[in-house]
């Protein structure tokens, strides 16, 4: 079969439709996603707020609540073979076991500690953009910091997580606060930990151990 050149032009008007249909589903979706990703985001801030404000619960219930929302919104599966680097397949099962807990508590105790300085001021949601088609968006923010005149940039990198049902959610894979992803930050900690010992994964944890009882002596003082 022949085409005409009036056939020709159909086909790619038909062409072009079709592409401009499918671009516009999705910008929509990401639009969508980035809107979910956004309010997500500022659930966070609310949560991490009261649990870091209420003064209606002891510094132990403070701890297991704080405990519990990183928890629930960290991405667990896949943060902690990152901030090993290219240790990551190092540990023996025993030791990753180990690892696992120990990163748990190390991050429960430092990060309240940090966040706490920050619980009485302003963080706001200014708008985010994605990656890979809303299966990664990064929510950007600010915050006002009172000895400073101008509002710190705070930026959140969400990965969607399939959950048992099959859905996905997001949670929180690194968080960068003036420039700085504290995810990467602390991975140069460990690498460094584990190569300035010969490569000992033992020495990572015995690490991890030192901090944690560093963090919890200065809380009992």
């Amino acid at each position: 079969m022949r085409y005409t050149h009036a056939m020709k032009r159909k086909l790619r008007a038909g062409v072009f439709l079709v592409a401009a249909v499918v671009f516009g589903l999705v910008v929509t979706q990401t639009r969508a996603e980035n809107a979910i990703a956004e309010r997500y985001v500022e659930g966070l801030i609310a949560t991490a707020v009261e649990i870091l404000s209420d003064t209606n619960i002891s510094d132990e219930h403070r701890q297991t609540a704080f405990q519990n929302f990183l928890a629930d919104n960290v991405d667990m599966r896949r943060l902690p073979a990152f901030l090993l680097g290219q240790y990551a397949r190092t540990p023996t099962d025993e030791q990753k076991a180990d690892y696992l807990n120990l990163l748990q508590e190390f991050m429960t105790r430092i990060y309240l500690v940090r966040l706490q300085q920050y619980a009485d001021d302003a963080i706001t949601v200014t708008g985010s953009r994605d990656r890979k088609n809303g299966r990664e968006v990064v929510v950007t923010g600010t915050i006002q910091l009172p000895n400073r005149a101008q509002p710190l940039s705070l930026d959140w990198w969400l990965l969607q997580q399939e959950q048992d049902d099959g859905t996905f959610d997001f949670h929180v894979f690194d968080v960068r606060v003036a420039g700085i992803w504290l995810a990467q930050e602390q991975r140069s900690g460990f690498v460094s930990v584990i190569r300035n010992n010969q490569g000992s994964f033992d020495a990572l944890l015995q690490h991890l151990r030192k901090q944690i009882d560093s963090q919890a002596s200065a809380h009992a003082q």
